[in-house]
């Protein structure tokens, strides 16, 4: 069984509890600075756990295209695709199985958010409102870590 360390998980929490909080109050305007410091506390996990070179920078090149899908068809904020960033290498530092756990439970979840989305938005005769999917990414996180525990 791996150990994932507290901290990171904590503040993992903790951060993404406080943007999704500010994405709804705001009405989907966060404070990216919070981002900035996972992605920080995310790269210190590697001094926990032993990453090849090679895995690594396959992991960030997956990782960059990820975002210029998401960027590209603009399906999500760039907040939330740097919130997926440092969620999806804090997972592949830590485990190839982990990150495939995330990533299942998260296309899982965007699936039923955007098909929900739709449904409720045909019904209402909205077309394409943006809508706050901080919700989204911190339910994945918390399942994984439940899931994984």
């Amino acid at each position: 069984m791996i150990i994932i360390p507290s901290y990171w998980v904590f503040m993992g929490v903790l951060y993404l509890m406080i943007l999704t909080y500010q994405d709804y109050k705001n009405k989907m305007l966060v404070d990216d600075r919070k981002n900035y410091l996972m992605l920080g506390a995310t790269i210190a996990l590697i001094s926990h756990f032993k990453v090849r070179f090679i895995y690594m920078l396959g992991l960030i090149l997956i990782i960059f295209f990820i975002r210029w899908i998401f960027k590209k068809y603009n399906t999500i904020g760039d907040a939330d695709i740097n919130s997926l960033s440092w969620l999806f290498l804090g997972f592949g530092i830590i485990s190839p199985f982990y990150l495939l756990t995330f990533l299942l439970i998260f296309t899982l979840l965007y699936i039923l958010f955007w098909g929900l989305k739709k449904l409720i938005f045909k019904l209402l005769n909205h077309l394409n409102v943006p809508t706050q999917f901080y919700g989204v990414i911190l339910l994945s996180y918390i399942l994984t870590l439940v899931m994984l525990k």
